[in-house]
């Protein structure tokens, strides 16, 4: 059967100057895909996100001018006026196919940014690949826990996102030509690339972090591959379908903010992972 991605419909939006720029430029947000409020205001060459957010609300085509494809910069899915399960809905009917992710693994990798978001990323029952860039399948990590990943580096094109983890691994995914070729061209076919701690350095070394908000592990080294970008110190920086994180500490925030860019229901997780109990504690 037929399924209709996109309205070719002329509408009449009515509503403040402001809010048809609003509706138009989130017309444009392609199905499947997201975008946040900040996005939008940025696409509008405004600083006032908050203000894209109200006009959402008062959007008089909501299914065909997809605001639920508009989350919040913290990757979680933000308000909707017809409710977040409404919302959330509509968002894994648009991925329902399951998103393939990959998780480059190097000799050296940090354990909690590579194998704690793989946990995470499988709870939400997406379908990830560990890929070892040595020529055999196991990896060694940072504190030298052996690991047998899913494949070695090769057949890399399928995937929906990459995500790179920190640790001294991420030097070595940085020297790799063939990864940093590889997430250049996830970047240039508009895919999702994901790194945290030091691994943010291949996204510069990539030549790709040129005007994108973007957060790194703090060290001079590192943050030395990012000055193209714009370098913020938040736990979690999603511009587009780049996605950073800070470190260790953050991995599950990262991982989350994963979870809810590729459609699944992360508070559902945070609830049974006791995430959001603890985290004022």
């Amino acid at each position: 059967m037929h399924q209709r991605t996109h309205f070719d419909l002329p509408l009449r939006f009515i509503g403040t100057p402001f809010e048809k720029k609003v509706w138009k430029a989130i017309a444009d947000v392609s199905y499947g895909q997201c975008a946040s409020y900040k996005d939008i205001a940025q696409k509008l060459s405004m600083k006032a996100y908050q203000a894209v957010g109200q006009a959402c609300k008062k959007n008089p085509f909501p299914i065909i001018v997809g605001c639920h494809r508009i989350i919040s910069t913290s990757g979680d899915i933000g308000g909707y006026a017809g409710g977040r399960e409404r919302k959330l809905l509509l968002l894994k009917l648009e991925r329902r196919d399951k998103m393939k992710t990959a998780v480059l693994l190097a000799n050296g990798f940090e354990e909690i940014e590579a194998l704690g978001v793989v946990d995470i990323l499988r709870r939400a029952d997406l379908d990830v690949d560990t890929v070892s860039v040595n020529e055999t399948l196991e990896v060694t990590s940072s504190r030298g826990i052996k690991v047998m990943a899913d494949k070695c580096f090769e057949d890399m094109d399928h995937y929906d996102m990459l995500i790179a983890p920190g640790g001294g691994g991420a030097w070595v995914l940085r020297d790799d030509q063939r990864v940093t070729d590889l997430f250049k061209k996830y970047f240039e076919e508009d895919k999702y690339v994901a790194a945290i701690c030091a691994a943010p350095m291949v996204l510069g070394k990539a030549g790709i972090v040129k005007g994108k908000n973007v957060t790194s592990y703090p060290g001079e080294e590192i943050e030395s591959y990012l000055k193209e970008g714009n370098y913020k110190e938040d736990a979690v920086v999603i511009d587009g379908k780049m996605i950073t994180s800070r470190g260790p500490a953050t991995a599950m925030a990262f991982a989350y903010a994963l979870v809810e860019i590729l459609g699944k229901d992360a508070e559902s997780l945070k609830e049974g992972m006791l995430y959001n109990k603890y985290q004022s504690a």
